[in-house]
């Protein structure tokens, strides 16, 4: 149900896009933050896990204060699990990620002001990613596929954020921070949703923007 619904505000958004004129903003944005595991079966001794991510968004006004927002970028996700800084296991993915939001701003596409946005986002993982090992002196690293691990490459979710908009020179700047979890298990191999590891991917991260109106 919750991809159903999700799936139908996705083409909502980018349908409503051609039934008004209004403001286009374009630009590029930068994230930094952490990324772990989510749900019932999700592991006890999760650590701080840095990831990234860079790309670009395109911004349509709709009305004077709501907008649709769409971005597409590439991320840099972590999950890392560990009892100390010398005992720990690692596995850094990367992905292609696409989130379309209802952006709501205090203040229209021009002036300082807030903004909250929220909507659905996809994630497309390669297949390659990097597994890593630290036991105290000794460590290891090895490139495996998601394929092989049994792990899902398409991840389909939400994906909210807020901050502060301000004007820059002659352009736009977002600063602010956003949620993404996933709808799916990070397992693909799964006969049965009785028997489905019950463990999602989640980041939060620090993002800024910066755009230009067209």
């Amino acid at each position: 149900m919750k991809k159903i619904l999700c799936l139908t505000v996705l083409f909502a958004l980018l349908g409503s896009v051609g039934l008004f004129a209004g403001d286009l903003v374009a630009g590029v944005r930068l994230g930094a933050g952490h990324g772990g595991i989510l749900g019932s079966d999700k592991p006890d001794n999760q650590m701080f896990a840095p990831g990234f991510s860079a790309g670009i968004f395109g911004r349509y006004s709709l009305k004077k204060h709501v907008s649709v927002q769409g971005e597409v970028f590439y991320s840099s996700i972590q999950n890392k699990l560990g009892s100390s800084s010398t005992d720990w296991a690692s596995a850094l993915f990367k992905a292609i990620s696409l989130p379309v939001y209802l952006r709501l701003d205090s203040s229209g596409n021009s002036a300082f002001g807030f903004y909250g946005m929220i909507g659905p986002r996809m994630d497309f993982y390669f297949d390659n990613f990097t597994r890593k090992t630290q036991l105290g002196n000794l460590s290891a690293s090895s490139t495996e596929k998601m394929t092989q691990s049994q792990l899902r490459q398409f991840h389909l979710g939400m994906a909210a954020g807020a901050g502060v908009k301000l004007p820059a020179g002659p352009g736009l700047l977002d600063i602010g921070a956003a949620f993404h979890t996933s709808f799916l298990s990070m397992d693909s191999n799964a006969v049965s949703k009785d028997n489905r590891v019950k463990a999602s991917p989640w980041g939060i991260e620090v993002q800024i923007g910066y755009g230009f109106k067209l």
